[in-house]
């Protein structure tokens, strides 16, 4: 006869559930001590109470929350999207707050969790609730500036949200910002910073051009608790002496996006629209002519690689395209077509129109084809991203080619003797060296 299997009972979700929070707490603990440690006051961590570990444990800040601020319509998806990716920044080892000058440094997560403890529940330790805490939030006060770690920490925070702001927002749609709320001991007797996300629709704007009408779409910069709209003045856009202080807002129109992806074809399209705003936060003008001017673009702030094509239309500033450094009518263009006598076709034909080219082919290990970029001031291409020469899989092998191409060969003291009497026989020399 079968024997009956006996059934087995569920087992409670509690116990584990108090596993989880017994080891959240040895971490805290060990947290607690590392950061005593670092101060010199290791010694006084092992005359802390049970009682007050535990106190101090319930008052500590756990994470940051990100929550839809009311009324908004954002998608579950994307709150989640955010949660994750605050708290995995912040946990970064890269994110390193100096505790003093030439002192220890510790996460910006460790930060949040003992010492920023310490500064916000400043009076409640103060209290006769504690006594060995006490003790060290005095000693911590003989060693650390508090206000200005938390400036530490707050210019860390911002930096995390404007980039994640960034990289979820698009121009042609609409912008993402946060306000913070600093939540104290709350139902679920929990300390932690509420980020409130906001969504903002950009605006949209119909402008005629050469008897066309156009969408244009207004700029923005999500900063770390507001989104600011974007604007140019005539001093800067160097118009209007007579009245310098004239301000427009700055918009920019779809064709001009896209000419940004199809050239700076080396970066995803949110990198190449974070760039695009950074360079309109303090934006550099060059005078095209007596209408447009060229706002440099600038790769994260620092290297210059082409110019947004910009002029006044109907009391505001419009992007109306992107020119690389190297494409005709700007001034490294110009001088380019100067030194290797290039055309339209030669452009196109060898892709230095598109910055790729110049990450992923070995133009930049041929000095003599590189020294003739260098001189044309178009360096800052062969210093951008090195790195995702391997991302991209590929490296073109054209430099050689390009030198007889452009009978850079045949330089003898200096002076650069042309075997090319014609762009068609160029094409010819061209063909033939694809040929092979």
């Amino acid at each position: 006869m079968a024997q009956k299997k006996k059934k087995r009972k569920k087992k409670s979700g509690i116990q584990p559930q108090k596993v989880k929070q017994a080891q959240h707490k040895n971490q805290f603990l060990k947290k607690l001590y590392h950061v005593l440690s670092l101060l010199g006051c290791g010694d006084l961590y092992h005359q802390i109470s049970r009682e007050e570990k535990e106190s101090f444990y319930l008052l500590h800040f756990r994470s940051i929350r990100v929550e839809a601020h009311k009324n908004q319509n954002i998608s579950h998806r994307l709150v989640k999207f955010f949660n994750w990716f605050v708290n995995h920044y912040i946990k970064r080892e890269i994110n390193k707050i100096e505790l003093y000058q030439d002192g220890p440094k510790i996460s910006f997560y460790d930060y949040l969790n003992i010492l920023y403890t310490f500064y916000v529940y400043d009076e409640l330790i103060e209290s006769e609730r504690f006594d060995t805490i006490k003790e060290v939030r005095r000693r911590l006060r003989e060693i650390l500036d508090f206000k200005e770690i938390l400036g530490q920490a707050n210019k860390i925070l911002d930096t995390v949200l404007i980039f994640g702001a960034l990289y979820r927002s698009n121009i042609m749609s609409a912008f993402y910002w946060f306000n913070l709320d600093v939540r104290l001991l709350d139902d679920e007797d929990q300390s932690f910073i509420r980020l409130n996300l906001h969504r903002e629709p950009v605006e949209v704007r119909s402008i005629k051009f050469n008897g066309i009408y156009r969408k244009v779409y207004k700029l923005a910069f999500p900063l770390g608790n507001a989104i600011k709209k974007l604007t140019i003045d005539a001093r800067t856009m160097k118009m209007h002496p007579e009245n310098p202080d004239k301000v427009w807002d700055l918009y920019i129109q779809g064709h001009a996006l896209q000419r940004l992806y199809e050239r700076l074809d080396h970066e995803d399209s949110y990198e190449v629209q974070m760039d695009l705003l950074f360079s309109l936060r303090k934006p550099r003008v060059h005078i095209m002519d007596h209408k447009k001017r060229m706002i440099e673009y600038r790769i994260m702030d620092d290297k210059k690689v082409g110019y947004l094509v910009s002029e006044v239309v109907d009391d505001i500033v419009v992007i109306r395209t992107f020119l690389l450094l190297t494409n005709s009518h700007t001034p490294e263009g110009e001088k380019l077509k100067e030194i290797l006598n290039t055309t339209k076709t030669d452009m196109k034909y060898w892709a230095i129109d598109r910055m790729s080219t110049f990450i992923a082919s070995d133009i930049n290990k041929n000095e003599a084809l590189k020294s003739k970029f260098i001189e044309a001031g178009c360096g800052d291409l062969f210093d951008i991203n090195y790195s995702s020469r391997e991302l991209m899989g590929q490296n073109i092998e054209q430099a050689d080619a390009m030198v007889k191409y452009f009978g850079l060969d045949d330089e003898e003291e200096g002076t650069m003797v042309r075997r090319h009497d014609s762009t068609k026989e160029r094409l010819n020399d061209g063909t033939m060296a694809r040929e092979q």
